[in-house]
């Protein structure tokens, strides 16, 4: 069994651990800290594990698990919005506000994908039909959305969750408007296609966005690579 040394970030512990076979944590031997294990290429990164959010109230979980189940948009944002009248400071409760957006709002304006919150990644898709301006408000949405920030704060923590927030939108995006196009799904006008045909096509249009990512100027380097990062999990990941 080949091993890797990793280093604990907080008192420089050398770990011996296999990149393959990685615990979810692990205790530190020098400090006793909870730490991470995250591969990277063939080496293995430390982090320190940070505290989680706290425990839901149970009618804070009843009344999302009903969000979650509606199935008209206006409804589960009702019972989001009663789950956070009863507790404001819910990560949960938080997070699906979060993610919902500006989805209630859908009945009113039927066939607005603007609504939908992965659709801000169709900037990298298609960024020539946006204006100057709204290139800017849309990429700003995706890093700075007020209610992206609260719900990172109540994470415990923030960069692991605007990390899983990425790769969700990610997941959406290309299961929403990539693989349900008619260029590019399983079935179309009574035909079907292998999967070896869609994952090339989308592997094509991530591709454009991948190269579109790193060509957009109001991105930083980091947020280059939050974004490739999250592109390849949506890539790789199935419905």
């Amino acid at each position: 069994m080949s091993t890797s040394p990793a280093v604990c970030p907080l008192c420089a512990h050398v770990h011996a651990l296999n990149p393959r076979e990685l615990p979810e944590s692990l205790p530190c031997e020098g400090c006793g800290a909870v730490l991470r294990p995250r591969p990277h290429g063939a080496a293995v990164l430390l982090e320190e594990q940070k505290a989680g959010p706290p425990n839901e109230k149970p009618e804070v979980e009843a009344l999302l698990a009903r969000a979650g189940q509606e199935r008209k948009p206006n409804r589960a944002h009702a019972h989001i919005q009663e789950a956070l009248a009863i507790d404001p400071n819910s990560f949960a409760a938080n997070r699906a506000l979060l993610y919902h957006g500006r989805l209630f709002e859908i009945a009113k304006r039927p066939g607005d994908y603007m609504l939908i919150k992965c659709y801000l990644l169709n900037v990298f898709e298609e960024p020539g039909k946006y204006t100057a301006e709204k290139l800017d408000e849309r990429i700003n949405e995706l890093f700075f959305d007020p209610q992206l920030e609260r719900t990172s704060a109540l994470s415990g923590d923030g960069p692991e969750f605007l990390r899983t927030y990425l790769r969700r939108l990610a997941q959406e995006y290309m299961r929403i408007f990539v693989r349900g196009r008619s260029d590019v799904s399983r079935t179309a006008f009574g035909f079907s296609r292998s999967e070896d045909f869609v994952q090339r096509r989308c592997e094509e249009i991530g591709a454009v966005m991948a190269q579109n990512m790193q060509a957009e100027p109001r991105l930083t380097e980091e947020q280059r690579g939050l974004l490739s990062e999250a592109l390849a999990y949506g890539l790789d990941a199935r419905e």
